[in-house]
């Protein structure tokens, strides 16, 4: 919805300008599902490069759709610019052509472990933190960084547990969770899983401090399903329609005309985010050359939505992270402090 809205606003001025042309050039998106299947996406991949010859490729999120794609596109030698993807082997791969607009999971604890000592007294932190590790690639990693930083930060891993996503019960975590004292629950699980855990520890009588559940709290279904039981969940997101940077209310606004949601998807902003950064990158090549347009994305800095955007060697990039909260039943930005439009919600009430 935000690529097509972003490039009929670039069409409805006559294109992006190419130097090399001499003149606007209208930007056409071609659009295929990818049904959140590996091999569809792989598939899509390969006929946007052989078939329809794109200059440039935009990707959906699933960081397990990225790991599958990112080979195929590196093989086709197709510039790519992907969303929703939060793992850090994409750019341990040695890829040429991916780029990727996302906070990253080995920067999840930074984010929040930091946040809590900044607003928090050390004996008010929530310092026993459970680990839930979903057994795919995402809960592997989630689990490595927070394993990893936690320390650095005066944190303890009390518990670490895995599970299968689908699972219907969660109460071994559960239980083995309360019963280690933990006071910071981590994890990664789909949104139907997500409910599942909110509404079974409420259920069991576990009510830890806080409440890290990443991806699954994101959409606003979510929220529907659980209720106050969602209030003071938090995640870590690339940009959150309370921003005050320029076109958020623009594109917070035509999100809601078009689906008749008040509450704005995160990855609303990260989409839009990501064409006005190849836009900026194809006006300031002055080409359509995918070389010249590869050399300014690793090289310049992009004013979009989600803030200013830099990519390092290895394509990643350095955007303005924030961790949100549901609160009042919106998703609300509570760090950092220059973003920030409520005070942290803390202890989780649920």
């Amino acid at each position: 919805l935000m690529y097509q809205f972003a490039v009929g606003e670039i069409n409805a001025e006559g294109g992006l300008y190419v130097k090399e042309y001499g003149k606007k050039i209208p930007v056409k998106l071609i659009v295929y599902d990818d049904k959140s299947d590996p091999t569809t996406a792989v598939s899509n991949i390969i006929r946007l490069a052989t078939l329809d010859k794109v200059h440039l490729a935009l990707t959906g999120p699933g960081s397990f759709i990225h790991v599958a794609i990112a080979p195929e596109a590196e093989k086709h030698q197709l510039l790519c610019i992907g969303t929703g993807v939060s793992i850090e082997r994409i750019h341990e791969m040695g890829l040429k052509y991916y780029f990727t607009v996302f906070p990253r999971y080995s920067e999840y604890p930074d984010f929040t472990l930091s946040m809590l000592n900044a607003l928090l007294p050390s004996d008010q932190r929530p310092k026993k933190i459970a680990i839930w590790a979903e057994n795919t690639m995402e809960g592997e990693e989630l689990a490595k960084w927070y394993r990893t930083k936690a320390p650095q930060y005066g944190y303890e891993i009390v518990y670490e547990g895995t599970y299968i996503q689908g699972s219907p019960d969660y109460s071994e975590l559960i239980l083995k969770s309360k019963a280690a004292g933990a006071e910071f629950v981590v994890a990664v699980p789909i949104t139907p899983d997500g409910i599942m855990m909110v509404k079974q520890m409420t259920e069991l009588g576990y009510k830890p401090k806080a409440i890290h559940l990443q991806r699954a709290r994101d959409p606003p279904t979510f929220y529907e399903a659980v209720g106050k039981l969602g209030e003071g969940i938090m995640g870590v997101m690339p940009w959150n329609s309370d921003w005050k940077t320029t076109g958020t209310d623009k594109v917070a606004t035509y999100y809601r005309q078009m689906t008749g949601k008040v509450v704005v998807n995160v990855l609303v902003g990260a989409a839009y985010a990501n064409i006005q950064i190849l836009s900026q990158a194809i006006e300031k090549a002055g080409s359509l050359d995918k070389e010249k347009v590869r050399q300014v994305l690793l090289t310049e800095k992009f004013e979009t939505v989600a803030g200013s955007v830099k990519f390092d060697e290895t394509g990643k990039s350095s955007g303005n992270p924030c961790v949100v909260q549901w609160i009042n039943g919106q998703t609300v930005t509570v760090w950092p402090k220059d973003l920030a439009t409520a005070s942290l919600l803390y202890p989780y009430s649920g």
